[in-house]
């Protein structure tokens, strides 16, 4: 009678370090093929093993069930999917909606002013879209290209979109705060113009397009920042924190991607960047109103309203 192999393959563990995803990818293909050899070889018996009376023991027979390696990589792989799927057709129609808005005749109404319609797809918000969204779908081709899904990679994607808006956020607020003139267009802000925070040409181009102000609403932003020097300093101050903050967060979803077990860091790295986002909302919108309330106090007074 062919005896059944009572060898374990080891589970992986990541000690956060990049060098070591290869060979947590490897052994966990290792784990699959020797699933797969033990399914093919255990015999298949109703009765079990014999005990000493010759009488087989139902109680512990075992029947060969299918590589849980093999269902985790097919379930890896359809929650994949679906997800790209999603996001990309989220994605595909709020870009297109912006694109026409941006590109065809209705564009002199919604485009940054003073820009040629040829060049109106750069706006800043549009192009920033853009680059978001191929970092997103490029990190999960990557992941989901072996056989085996590297997981902890298809989980970065959120991560790594944190990571640039960090970078864009506090380069522009160093920028701005050097007063460094601006080598191109930034929406409505001309060339040459000092430095303006990234958070301002997005609020600009959001207000034109998505809640439809059209140009009114860029002029409006764009005055507003000119002539309030409290306004200038609620934006800039908001462009520091989400550019810490962004910062912040894609190293916390960094570190526990590659600390955690994989099932865990899969659930980590896509819902803890969205969560401190809606907390960063809140916080903002709290903020945004205290910051107004001041401003129009302080108009009142300069202006001698008393009621």
């Amino acid at each position: 009678m062919a005896q059944e192999s009572t060898a374990v393959p080891p589970k992986a563990k990541l000690n956060g370090s990049w060098t070591i995803l290869q060979d947590d990818y490897e052994l966990r293909k290792n784990s699959r093929l020797m699933q797969r050899q033990f399914f093919l070889s255990s015999p298949v018996s109703d009765t079990g093993p014999l005990d000493g009376s010759g009488n087989g023991d139902c109680s512990n027979s075992q029947t060969p069930t299918s590589p849980s390696a093999l269902e985790f990589s097919t379930d890896a792989k359809t929650v994949l999917l679906v997800i790209t799927c999603l996001y990309c057709m989220m994605t595909f129609a709020h870009f297109t909606h912006r694109c026409i808005r941006l590109i065809f005749k209705c564009s002199s109404r919604y485009g940054p002013i003073g820009w040629q319609r040829k060049w109106r797809l750069l706006e800043f918000t549009n192009a920033n879209f853009a680059i978001c969204a191929s970092i997103f779908e490029i990190v999960l081709v990557i992941g989901m290209a072996p056989e085996d899904p590297l997981l902890r990679i298809c989980t970065l994607p959120s991560a790594i979109i944190c990571y640039y808006l960090g970078i864009l956020f506090l380069l522009t607020s160093t920028l701005t705060h050097f007063r460094v003139p601006l080598p191109f267009e930034m929406s409505s802000t001309p060339k040459g113009s000092p430095f303006r925070p990234a958070l301002l040409a997005i609020i600009e181009d959001s207000a034109a397009i998505e809640a439809r102000g059209e140009l009114a609403a860029r002029l409006s932003v764009i005055r507003r920042y000119e002539s309030s020097a409290l306004f200038r300093r609620m934006i800039e101050r908001l462009n520091w924190v989400w550019g810490v903050g962004f910062m912040g967060i894609a190293i916390i979803t960094t570190i526990l991607i590659f600390s955690l077990e994989e099932q865990v860091a899969f659930g980590v790295g896509w819902g803890l960047p969205y969560i401190w986002t809606a907390i960063f909302v809140l916080m903002t919108i709290i903020f945004v109103k205290a910051s107004l309330k001041e401003e129009r106090r302080v108009w009142r007074a300069n202006l001698g309203i008393t009621t």
